[in-house]
């Protein structure tokens, strides 16, 4: 036979990062990381730097880990911008002309507003089962007064 040659598997050992250590260890939590490394979704080397390509993948619990911190910081972030977007909002209303500008500041200060305390629903769903031979003044006039009783109940 002719001259084959022998496939030899080679066996690599992953070196990681003192970071990457850290984390796997338990001793680098979420809020330890950096803004930028959040961001990045990749840990920084020992110097501080982020050096080569960002690997190809990372660890499901460390990639759940950067989105559920960049979704914290991003909903504190919006938690600090409520006092700003109530005093934009209030002096949009005290004023009595409004500039170019006003409509994009109501929208962004109603943005912060959706975003921290949850949106305001366009309607409201309702189902209602009339029985037949009865009309509709006679079905919301049970409805008003099943409000007034709830209201006499509650004194």
């Amino acid at each position: 036979m002719g001259s084959e040659v022998a496939k030899i598997k080679r066996r690599t050992i992953a070196t990681v990062s003192p970071r990457m250590q850290a984390w796997m260890d338990g001793e680098l939590k979420p809020e330890d990381l950096t803004d930028e490394e959040v961001s990045r979704m990749q840990l920084m080397d020992r110097e501080g730097m982020f050096r080569g390509r960002p690997a190809g993948a990372i660890p499901r619990d460390l990639a759940m880990a950067f989105r559920s911190e960049a979704q914290k910081r991003l909903m504190s972030w919006f938690q600090e911008q409520v006092p700003l977007a109530q005093k934009a909002y209030r002096d949009l209303l005290k004023a009595r002309h409004l500039l170019p500008g006003d409509a994009a500041k109501l929208r962004a200060a109603e943005g912060i507003f959706e975003r921290v305390i949850g949106k305001v629903p366009n309607a409201t769903d309702m189902h209602v089962v009339v029985d037949q031979g009865r009309s509709f003044e006679d079905v919301t006039g049970d409805v008003v007064a099943d409000l007034d009783e709830e209201e006499d109940d509650d004194e």
